[in-house]
């Protein structure tokens, strides 16, 4: 009987271990640090700090620019986070947005509003919770200040791009879908890295240990929750484009985790958008995980920003007159 007894709560312990182990490793999968000082400006660089109106309120964001150098074009930049942490000031924001602008691009990397880690807090720090569509409105505003910015330092209008890593690159999406609701100018192209998109696909290979994966599947469905403040799986399915809008998408490059447990979600995304007649380059970084553009001294780091820059300047000479 003792033997049993101490069997069982080792049971108990170990399930308890594990339960506390796939939240962190969860969190830690799709969510970033959002309290990252503002890193050390670049001397090769000019940057600015500015601020967005989005209806009452405003957000923080900041652009990027070669001296002495006209743009060829200009990339919205979104961080990732799963929705609910994460900063332009993380290395997926900061690092990205530099290693653009040394490549002679316009960059606004925009510190969206955040939703609250609750999934179901109605206030969150004294204020009313932020949820969906909140994040994509503030995409929406960075866009509309980027095309300013960017006519203003000679960048013609046709030469904006969206992009944006794991949950940011889920909002890259959704930005680009609701500018094409809205009548805004079309977007030049997409550039994804590792997105949070499509929902979950059941008819793909899944990737990475079984741990990774409950984690990943965990993580996933937490954030998509926390976004619209719901376990509503129609509410949910909201922050994932409909098929039918992706007709009219720009071409899109997406890098994704060679290891990912995500991937599958990221390739069934660009099969839907090859079925809707868009153009689509998927790549997966060897040996990497999620989110390995946040260590920018990978040699990962280096490879997927060059592939993303030479994508751009292809589309830019394909469309220049």
């Amino acid at each position: 009987m003792k033997l049993m007894m101490k069997s069982f709560f080792a049971l108990i312990g170990c399930v308890l271990i594990g339960a506390v182990l796939v939240f962190w490793i969860g969190s830690e999968v799709l969510v970033g640090n959002a309290d990252i000082p503002a890193p050390e400006p670049d001397p090769h660089l000019l940057t600015e700090d500015i601020r967005i109106v989005v209806g009452d309120a405003s957000i923080d964001a900041r652009l990027y620019q070669k001296p002495g150098v006209t743009p060829t074009a200009a990339v919205l930049w979104m961080h990732g986070g799963g929705f609910i942490s994460g900063s332009m000031n993380m290395p997926e924001g900061d690092a990205v947005a530099r290693a653009f602008a040394h490549a002679g691009l316009l960059v606004l990397n925009l510190d969206y509003r955040l939703v609250p880690p609750d999934c179901e807090a109605e206030e969150w720090n004294g204020e009313p919770a932020v949820r969906y569509p909140t994040p994509i409105r503030d995409g929406q505003a960075g866009f509309r200040r980027l095309l300013v910015e960017a006519i203003t330092r000679g960048v013609p209008e046709d030469r904006i791009f969206v992009g944006g890593a794991s949950a940011g690159g889920n909002l890259a999406v959704n930005t680009v879908a609701w500018n094409n609701r809205d009548g805004l100018p079309a977007t030049a192209g997409l550039v994804l890295a590792y997105p949070l998109v499509h929902g979950r696909p059941n008819d793909r290979a899944e990737v990475g240990s079984w741990l990774s994966k409950l984690v990943a599947d965990r993580a996933i469905k937490r954030a998509s929750e926390c976004f619209v403040g719901s376990k509503d799986p129609d509410l949910v399915s909201l922050i994932f484009t409909n098929p039918a809008e992706l007709r009219h998408f720009p071409p899109v490059i997406m890098i994704t985790g060679e290891a990912d447990p995500l991937r599958p979600w990221g390739e069934a995304f660009a099969d839907d958008l090859r079925d809707a007649g868009v153009d689509v380059v998927i790549e997966p970084e060897p040996g990497t995980a999620h989110g390995h553009l946040n260590e920018p001294a990978l040699d990962a780091f280096d490879k997927t920003m060059n592939s993303f820059n030479r994508w751009i300047e292809r589309q830019v000479i394909h469309n220049s007159p």
